[in-house]
């Protein structure tokens, strides 16, 4: 049994909510899964004090427990809590399972004390009863709520989904589906072009302001390119933009109306303490300067007048004697204005180390003069000495100028008051010369009449209005994509957390938007600040009082509300850094107050009701791209001390269990291993449980010494951390401690902001023989000679031009890699004697699944594991980046092209140029010149081609394909081609799997079409990197290779960080490439109404850009310290800094400035130079990679140095085999002439799988023909029309009857009920339909037909040919097995040398199933039963169909006069009849096979089956001879489709 640190005992404290502060490696799983299991057990916590128990059900499928009810704990005597009231929440579903498995294995060693004998590692509780009880909670535990968040509210939801959206889905769409339905919204979106429009397409609320604002977003964005990538954007960021609407605009307006005070709040909210003192000193020393130049009369100063416009100097001047800033917004933009007239440029004012001041004077710079005279000028005037003095003064007040403004502080102030000043300038400039540049002007004109020539920035009003039509436009995509997915009946995560906001009455219902009055939504829509407070939903209640039903329902719902809250008494969730601002919202409106019976306790004193426990760290958060805010985890944590203030102040009901200096120990006293322990060894048997409790004191550390007071109240508020770590050998640890204390400093801080994360210095607690190592793979190349010409010489990274430091960084990785799985002895430079010096390798041999390499591009990832793969180094990538980028898949993808357009040219060149085929340029130029235009390509390639083989296989492909066998055509194309040749490694062929398994998923979608499929696979290769990826590989011993963020929650014994200083590099360019930032506090796009010319600054989009980049960088120090703290026992970083060079003396250089980008390459270098020089004055960095491992920094960590390897004769030479020799050598493998020998033929049964259209012949009916066309697609119409007979059509249900009851359900006449069909309509969603009218009209005529014919009369009751109906079945299910033996019946195996029997079918099986129409059963006067199979068609009832004239409709109209006749009459009646003969013939067959479940006391006959035609209302009986007929050519029918499988 593991021993609990002091931090994992505060864990497991019942009494008080907790925020688990945990460290990488500090076991909190383990401390989540004995918390849960603690919840369980102990009767007296604060949730059972506190709370009643919710609704406790019994346990399900008791028949599976082995002990018997009298041995068990009944549920609602239960002292603990249940599983079901326990809530556990993870971040993936495989986390979950591990959790639940966890809890299972904790439970699992519990025994009551009762048992005689167990084994060693079982323990005593005296809390369980018996086994029973224990049982018990494992039979509950597989349905309790251990989930992901997501998971979790869908369970929520589901119980209620019929209140809460009109039109329930339930099916969850595949993550590529989304951005390809974000991107059909968009282009609705443009489409649209009124208010009518816009709703019809979805959109809701104020239309015609939609339409106003989304026109408005396309002309400021300059056209659709920019436009939709800007909605993009905004809709994979949904959430963020949601948040950052509520940030800003007012509550409890109808309209969108800005807090201008918050919005100008976000401008100097990000300055810190130091800010005023700056500001004082800047306005003082460019006092202090101006004050130089004025002394002794300004000799330097040009007299200009100032109705042209203020110089430079002039306007210095005017801002220190004019301008009075009084609040911080006003201060940074003086600080901005001040600096910008004293640089160069605009530019320049916003530079990290900006030149200001030039030639220690003012610019002249961009049509602004300075207003100072140059020295020369003034000595040409003055006095030398005199002019001398001026500018030496004026030089050292210059230099402290400077000082500050390049200071962080400094440059923080300057960019954000540059944003400030182009937002909301706070006072009118004064008159500049018309032509400067330097301070661009204010464009008050109409736009898009008179572009502006020079730089220029909106007015605020401008600004603020598109934003606003951001807002509007955002939200009307959403309600247009809302309308597309229930349209296609799908639904995303996004949709049911709107759904679960609904239900927990986050806001008002969508549902209920249309008939609450405003003042209710306004009341609803007004959420406090405190999302667990039910103030909103009481005011709305009070509100309602005038009207009853809205009332009513508001209350129906607030009752659920508080229920679903009683149903959990604890919540434990993990991850809780990455939640993001909505997630965090449900969860609190699960923790306020629940349903309260007369006989439950008063509500706690606190906000929260359950108890809660949130598990992260801080420093893990990394998940900003999903809309994470570690700033959530935060305010969570903050709330929690708050909460607990107050219970331990006011919550009486607590004492004896909760102190405000120690926590309670939950687990029995004297149990287990030790006395502390809090359990007894299983093998005791007479034990005596003592009734005390045992208290763990918060007012000491680990280490059993004093605690601060500020850990002490902490502990106490229930911010709990964990620091012990048992992950990381102890060298390794102290080292990353170090490093990470530089990396996480507020040094590094350019904005103060809740986004930061702090050091947390973990302590080690692994023991092993081993000691930690760092190593860095550092590539140096030196002289580098002419790549080799000839293709059977490998390209070395390291000796030849061309290669790149990361071609070098994985070249060297490969190697070390290498190194280690064969524990050769390694090779490190020494500069001291120029020479390398062998090494003893101190780490152990290695296994390839032992190592993780972790790559922040997936770029990167494909090229590792092809490298690794080309070493013979088994490797696998958890994702490889998008599927259809691959190259193998590219070459299928081109061969589907060509299957799809085989007469397409360059379909046909690309066919060609493929891995697979691989014609020259010459030779496709013959193919070319020698083709006719009256000869198909095919036939071209049949003749031309002089590989009969490969013709065979192109002309198969393309007959299996144009069959709709196009996956089939692929395997044939895989299985035949050279594509193996080509792409022979096991990663490749993982991506052709993993693309068979995309087209199949793209069949399901959009049918067998290759062109279809095609048409979907370009749609989803535009998406990029979001489209479809590869699945993860099963290989097992192999090297893994994965992005940073996939490693989450991982662990390994060799971790290697590949190319550092790539990673976060181009994070800014990547974000502006969609012309908008997005933070949960601020959004702005980046305008530009004129492409081609300048495009307009805008404060708001320079504010959000020092915004994002800042959480950015801090975001990117968290991912470090992520990749480093999977390691256990060797890190590895490879990769270098540009112009990183070997001295003359032979040391490595790596160059200062490495060290000032923001990339973790930077990060490492500058925490390991601070760690080794104590300084924080960076130089260039010299290192003597044989003498580094030495240096005290870490012999006193205890580690195994730092070891240093820069080039490839560090290690192992092994030959390096060309690709070219390797092709040829699988060439000259599979080509080799081998005989291979017979296999006997198998004899196999044989079974398919049919559907009954597969029977259908093509009739040709369905045309127009008289009548008006009706716009709606057929099948939607059929499927209608046949919902209206299902629900519609009367059954008499005559009993008594020998008939089951479900054929009795009497049923009234609705075939021309309008309330039946407006239900159909809305159910089939047409009720937004322009032509809903004709529909409902068409409906309605075809309802009277069929009660006016023979299927009308019957179904009510009445005799038709001495026959009349008893009961009836619509929409029946069957399931129908046809089976038949064979003689010399084989099926084949086709190769491109021709077909090969592969196995020989003796008996084969048709398998059907679906739903048959309509089913009767009649009764003739001497009382016999007859049964007849009825198919409706709708052909000729749609497009042709004259409601007024049948005689000039459709064909199959002209017969309606003989409605009671059963017979066909006409030509059209007859082909429709044959066409579905077959069809006929098969339910009859399969309802033969079902007589005896009708009917128990009667025999059934068969009455010949009929089609039932909707256009004319009359039912068309099938001939005695046509039903013989249709019998035998059944088989014949099914021998068609077997022989096509059997072929295949």
């Amino acid at each position: 049994m593991i021993k609990l640190n002091r931090g994992q005992l505060f864990g497991l404290d019942l009494d008080r909510h907790i925020a688990l502060d945990a460290g990488a490696g500090t076991g909190k799983t383990m401390v989540m899964a004995k918390r849960y299991v603690q919840h369980l057990l102990t009767t007296d916590q604060r949730s059972t004090r506190l709370l009643s128990a919710g609704p406790r059900e019994d346990i399900i499928g008791k028949g599976l427990l082995i002990h018997p009810q009298k041995e068990r704990t009944s549920t609602h005597d239960w002292g603990g809590l249940l599983p079901e009231e326990t809530v556990a929440i993870t971040f993936t579903r495989k986390a979950a399972t591990e959790l639940r498995a966890r809890i299972r294995k904790e439970l699992t060693q519990i025994l009551p004390p009762t048992v005689k004998s167990v084994q060693e590692d079982m323990h005593f509780d005296p809390r369980l009863r018996s086994e029973a009880d224990l049982e018990m909670l494992l039979s509950k535990l597989d349905s309790a709520p251990i989930t992901t968040i997501d998971a979790f509210l869908s369970s929520l939801i589901s119980p209620w989904i019929g209140m809460l959206s009109s039109k329930p889905v339930s099916e969850l769409m595949e993550d590529e589906i989304v951005p390809l339905l974000n991107k059909e919204a968009i282009r609705l979106t443009w489409k649209v072009q009124n208010g009518t429009e816009a709703f019809l397409a979805g959109a809701r609320g104020d239309v015609d302001k939609f339409v106003t604002s989304k026109n408005r977003v396309f002309q400021f964005m300059g056209g659709q390119y920019r436009a939709d990538k800007l909605l993009e954007a905004m809709m994979r960021n949904s959430l963020f933009v949601e948040e950052s609407r509520k940030n800003l605009v007012l509550p409890n307006s109808d309209e969108i109306i800005f807090d201008q005070e918050k919005i100008e709040s976000l401008f100097t909210s990000l300055i810190d303490d130091n800010f005023e003192s700056l500001f004082q000193q800047l306005h003082k020393l460019f006092q202090d300067w101006v004050d130089v130049w004025l002394d002794g009369g300004g000799p330097l100063v040009v007299k200009s007048p100032t109705t042209q416009g203020l110089n430079r100097f002039q306007f210095i001047q005017y801002l220190l004697t004019h301008v009075n800033p009084i609040s911080d917004f006003e201060k940074i933009q003086w600080i901005w204005y001040a600096s910008v007239a004293s640089s160069s440029t605009f530019d320049a004012s916003l530079k990290p180390d900006a030149g200001f001041f030039s030639n220690s004077r003012l610019s002249d710079a961009q049509k602004w003069a300075g207003g100072l005279k140059t020295k020369k000028d003034g000595k040409a005037e003055h006095d030398n000495q005199i002019i001398d003095a001026i500018y030496l003064k004026a030089e050292s007040v210059i230099a402290i100028i400077r000082e500050r403004l390049n200071s962080p502080i400094g440059y923080l102030s300057r960019n954000l008051g540059n944003a400030a000043a182009l937002f909301s300038p706070f006072f009118k400039l004064p008159i500049l010369p018309e032509e400067q540049t330097v301070i661009p002007k204010v464009l008050t004109t109409n736009v898009f009449e008179n572009p502006p020539s020079s730089s220029y920035n909106f007015t605020q009003e401008m600004e603020l209005s598109i934003l606003r039509d951001l807002f509007i436009t955002h939200q009307g995509v959403k309600q247009i994509l809302r309308q597309i997915r229930i349209q296609q009946g799908l639904q995303y995560h996004d949709d049911r957390h709107e759904l679960a906001e609904d239900l927990l009455l986050t806001r008002c219902p969508n549902v209920c938007r249309d008939w609450y009055p405003k003042s209710i939504i306004k009341a609803l829509d007004s959420l406090a600040l405190n999302p667990w407070s039910d103030h909103h939903i009481h005011q709305a209640i009070l509100d309602a009082s005038a009207h009853p039903k809205v009332q009513e329902d508001l209350e129906k719902r607030y009752n659920i509300l508080t229920r679903i809250r009683s149903k959990y008494r604890a919540y434990i969730i993990d991850e809780f850094q990455d939640t993001n601002p909505q997630h965090y919202r449900l969860l609190c409106r699960l923790w306020g107050r629940r349903k309260r019976e007369p006989d439950c306790p008063k509500p706690p004193a606190g906000d929260w009701d359950p108890t809660v426990c949130i598990v992260g760290d801080m420093k893990q958060s990394i998940y900003r791209f999903r809309q994470a805010d570690v700033r959530v985890m935060k305010r969570a944590v903050a709330s929690i001390r708050e909460i607990n203030r107050i219970e331990q102040n006011q919550e009486s009901r607590l004492k004896g269990i909760r102190f405000e200096e120690k926590s309670r120990d939950p687990r029995p006293v004297g149990g287990g291993v030790g006395k502390y322990s809090g359990f007894v060894k299983a093998d005791t048997e007479d034990i005596k449980f003592p009734a005390e409790a045992r208290f763990h004191d918060f007012r000491l550390g680990e280490d059993g010494n004093s605690s601060s007071e500020l850990e002490t109240k902490k502990r106490s508020e229930g911010h709990v951390e964990l620091s012990i770590n048992h992950r990381t050998l102890p060298g390794l640890l102290t080292t990353l401690n170090h490093l990470f204390s530089d990396i996480f400093n507020s040094k590094h801080h350019e904005i103060t902001g809740d986004w930061h994360a702090r050091p947390q210095p973990l302590t080690p607690k692994r023991k092993s023989s081993l000691r930690g190592r760092l190593e860095w793979l550092m590539p140096v190349s030196k002289s580098l000679e002419p790549k080799p010409i000839g293709l059977g010489e490998p390209i070395d990274a390291f000796k030849h031009e061309g290669a790149d430091l990361r071609d070098q960084s994985l070249q060297l990785m490969t190697s070390r890699i290498a190194s280690l799985l064969k524990g050769e002895p390694t090779k490190k430079w020494n500069s001291e004697i120029k020479s390398y010096e062998s090494q003893v390798e101190t780490y152990r041999k290695v296994k390839p699944e032992e190592i993780l390499i972790l790559a922040h591009s997936k770029t990167n990832i494909i090229k590792i594991v092809r490298a690794l793969e080309s070493r013979g180094i088994p490797a696998v990538a958890d994702r490889e980046g998008p599927l259809l980028a691959k190259p193998v898949v590219k070459a299928l993808v081109r061969h589907l092209r060509f299957m799809a357009y085989p007469e397409d040219e360059n379909a046909v060149l690309g066919l060609l140029r493929n891995s697979t085929i691989g014609l020259d340029d010459a030779t496709i130029n013959q193919l070319f010149s020698a083709k006719l235009k009256t000869i198909s390509w095919l036939n071209h390639l049949d003749e031309q081609i002089q590989n009969q083989e490969l013709v065979n296989l192109i002309l198969y492909s393309q007959q299996l394909s144009s069959s709709g066998y196009v996956k089939e055509a692929l395997e044939i194309w895989i299985d035949h081609s050279d594509l193996f040749l080509s792409h022979p490694s096991t990663s490749e062929r993982k991506d052709i799997e993993n693309f068979l398994q995309l087209i199949t998923k793209i069949i399901q979608e959009v049918g067998h079409d290759a062109s279809s499929i095609h048409a979907r696979l370009n749609e989803l290769s535009a998406l990029d990197s979001a489209g479809p990826t590869g699945k993860p590989s099963s290989i097992t011993g192999a090297v893994k290779v994965m992005t940073i963020h996939q490693s989450k929650g991982l662990e390994s014994p060799v971790v290697i960080l590949f190319d550092p200083f790539s990673i976060g590099v181009r994070d800014s360019a990547l974000a502006s490439k969609d012309h908008i930032k997005i933070t949960p506090d601020l959004i702005a796009a980046q305008l530009n109404p004129w492409p081609g010319k300048t495009a307009p600054l805008s404060g708001l989009w320079n504010l959000c850009k020092v915004m994002e980049n800042t959480q950015d960088r801090a975001e990117r120090r968290r991912q470090l310290y992520v990749s480093l703290t999977r390691v256990k026992d060797l890190l590895i970083i490879v990769g270098a800094p540009k112009k990183v060079t070997m001295d003359d003396n032979g040391s490595l250089v790596i160059p200062s400035k490495a060290f000032g980008i923001g990339n973790h390459g930077a990060m490492l270098l500058q925490s390991l130079w601070t760690h080794l020089h104590k300084s924080e004055e960076v130089t260039d960095f010299v290192i003597n990679p044989s003498t580094l491992d030495k240096h005290d920094a870490f012999m006193n960590a205890q580690l195994d140095g730092i070891h240093f390897y820069h080039h490839m004769d560090c290690f192992e030479r092994h030959e390096n085999v060309p690709e070219i020799k390797k092709q040829i050598q699988r060439i000259g493998h599979f080509s080799k002439d081998e005989k291979k020998p017979d296999f006997p033929i198998k004899k196999i049964k044989q079974r398919i799988y049919l559907a009954t259209h597969d029977l259908h012949k093509e009739s040709n009916l369905e045309f127009i023909h008289g009548g008006p066309y009706l716009d709606i697609e057929p099948t939607i119409f059929g499927e209608m029309f046949h919902r209206l007979i299902e629900i519609g059509l009367p059954n008499p249900a005559i009993s008594p009857s020998s008939l089951s009851e479900n054929w009795l359900i009497a049923n009234d006449d609705g075939l021309t009920s309008e309330q039946i069909i407006d239900e159909i309509l809305a159910e089939f969603s047409m009720t937004d339909r322009q032509n809903i009218t004709e529909i409902k009209q068409r409906l309605l005529v075809l309802g009277t037909l069929a009660r006016e014919g023979a299927l009308g009369t019957l179904t009510n009751g009445h005799l038709v040919d001495g026959m009349k109906v008893i009961g009836l079945r619509t929409e029946l299910p069957f399931w129908y097995r046809h089976e038949m033996n064979h003689q010399d019946f084989f099926r084949y195996l086709w190769t491109p040398k021709g077909r090969k029997k592969k196995s020989r079918v003796d008996y084969s099986e048709a398998i059907f199933e679906g739903r048959i129409d309509l089913v009767l059963i009649l009764e003739n006067e001497k009382g016999d039963l007859y049964l007849q199979v009825i198919d409706a068609k709708t052909t000729g009832a749609i497009n042709g169909f004259n409601e007024k004239q049948p005689k000039q409709g459709h064909p199959l109209q002209q017969t309606s006069g003989k409605s009671l006749d059963m017979q066909p009459i006409s030509d059209a009646e007859k082909r429709l009849l044959e066409s579905h003969r077959l069809q006929l013939i098969l339910y009859q067959k399969a309802m033969e096979k079902m007589t005896k479940t009708i009917s128990n006391t009667k025999n059934l006959n068969l009455k010949n089956p009929a089609i039932y035609s909707a256009a004319s209302g009359r039912l068309l009986s099938l001939s005695d001879e046509a039903v013989i007929r249709g019998k035998e050519e059944l088989d014949e029918a099914i021998m068609i489709h077997l022989g096509r499988e059997t072929s295949k």
